[in-house]
């Protein structure tokens, strides 16, 4: 794989985990706004949404570090994470509107 592919992949994947991010502040500043019990319930709903993130933030610095053919796995392990973590947030804001 070509730097310049390799350099652009990663770009692109710290743009959508930017985006991510950004949506998940919004979902914090819901949960901020509810009563106590159904506080504690979204911050374990965050929690679990900040390890995918963590997960992925992991995996990009992975990528940056791997050459050859186990870049493969590398970004099929940073989709599937990114993955996760789009459910994750769809499913908290689900559970945020209840």
């Amino acid at each position: 794989m070509a730097t310049e592919d390799k350099t652009a992949y990663e770009k692109k994947m710290e743009a959508r985990l930017r985006e991510l991010n950004a949506e998940m502040d919004v979902l914090k500043a819901k949960a901020d706004r509810l009563e106590a019990d159904a506080q504690e319930r979204s911050r374990t709903l965050l929690d679990d949404l900040r390890e995918k993130r963590d997960e992925i933030a992991r995996n990009l610095e992975k990528h940056r570090t791997t050459a050859g053919s186990a870049l493969d796995e590398v970004r099929r392990g940073i989709e599937t994470a990114f993955d996760d973590l789009r459910s994750g947030i769809r499913n908290a804001s689900e559970k945020l509107k209840e």
